[in-house]
This record gives structure tokens, C-alpha cells and sequence, in this order.
């Protein structure tokens, strides 16, 4: 739970490009143009969630959907 009004990418605000990348962070960045806030979030999930997705996606989703690829820079300090 946070209040950073962060907590999902808008598709409308990726469609028609054929890549794009999001930031998951405690703090805004600079300059972020998708930005997914992990303030107050401890140990979380990532969820890709698809609405109204065509037939090919339901019989064949592995080959149908270019699944993002999740590439983990930094985490802070371990404890």
C-alpha cells in the first residue's frame, strides 16, 4: 500500500511501440516515463494481466505473448 499513485503501467500509454521498459523503484526516477512504485512494499509479486486477449494468446500463450524480461540492477543494501 502506498499513495504514490504508482502501482500499474497504463497500456494505453505504450501502445504502438514495439518495446518499452518500466522502472520498479521506491522513489520516482527522473525522468521516468513508466514508473511503478515499490515504496512500503517489502517482498512482492510482479503480475502480467492481459484483458480480453485474443484467441491465440488462450491456446498458445507461450508463443503468442513476447514476455517482458525483468532485469534486477539494484536492491539497496541486504540485511
Amino acid at each position: 500500500m502506498n499513495d504514490d499513485d504508482a502501482l500499474s503501467i497504463d497500456a494505453t500509454k505504450t501502445a504502438g511501440r514495439e518495446t518499452w521498459s518500466a522502472i520498479i523503484s521506491a522513489e520516482r526516477p527522473d525522468n521516468a516515463e513508466a514508473w511503478i512504485s515499490s515504496r512500503s512494499a517489502g517482498i512482492f509479486d510482479l503480475t502480467l494481466r492481459l484483458y480480453r486477449p485474443s484467441i491465440a494468446v488462450l491456446d498458445d500463450p507461450e508463443r503468442a505473448i513476447h514476455a517482458p524480461s525483468v532485469i534486477r540492477k539494484s536492491c539497496g543494501a541486504s540485511t
